[in-house]
């Protein structure tokens, strides 16, 4: 196929090409409030189940049928001869899992560094450029999304300005900027740094 027929990059994609460039420029919300909200309705739903489980266990304790007597020592005994009380707390199983995955997840996304406000800005300025982004996001949501109003909820993937020297620290702040602004669009940051990068473990 002719490269003269291939439509230009535009939109996510092209974002996804300008971050994957320069990963400095990784950065995302965190949706903070949101993962909080999500993990409190785990806990929620949870409880809910425990407390029909409880009550679906005592009954069965307290019921003269000597089969049900064997249900809390024998998982056997209890997934066939009360399928309702196996059913819930499968359910309650399946909701847990995903609880403490979410709660492992959150727990590492808190620890991810917030963007440097130089690499922020940068970004900002490129989807800002008519030549970059051109602000293609076609809602209000996505567009707000790099707001300055979030900058409290943002995280960066990749810190390039960790364990580095203030040489080194001078160049990404201003070099690294006035570097996007000019040839950003042709040449990939990632080679003209070279070994200013911190190398990949």
């Amino acid at each position: 196929m002719s490269t003269a027929n291939l439509r230009p990059v535009e939109g996510y994609d092209k974002l996804a090409a300008f971050i994957e460039a320069d990963p400095g420029l990784a950065i995302f919300r965190r949706f903070t409030k949101l993962n909080f909200k999500s993990i409190l309705y785990y806990q929620a739903e949870i409880a809910n189940l425990e407390e029909e489980l409880d009550f679906l266990i005592q009954d069965d304790k307290d019921s003269q049928d000597e089969k049900k007597q064997l249900y809390p020592f024998s998982v056997r005994d209890l997934k066939e001869g009360n399928p309702t009380q196996w059913s819930k707390f499968q359910e309650a199983r399946d909701l847990m899992e995903k609880f403490n995955h979410a709660i492992i997840q959150q727990r590492e996304l808190m620890r991810l560094s917030t963007p440097d406000k130089c690499d922020l800005n940068v970004l900002r300025e490129w989807l800002d450029r008519p030549e970059g982004g051109n602000m293609f996001f076609e809602t209000a949501a996505e567009m707000d999304v790099y707001h300055k109003r979030n900058d409290g909820d943002m995280i960066a993937l990749f810190s390039r300005h960790e364990g580095v020297d203030n040489l080194t620290r001078l160049i990404f702040n201003r070099v690294v900027p006035w570097f996007h602004k000019r040839w950003g669009e042709k040449y990939e940051v990632r080679a003209f740094l070279g070994l200013c990068l911190p190398s990949e473990s």
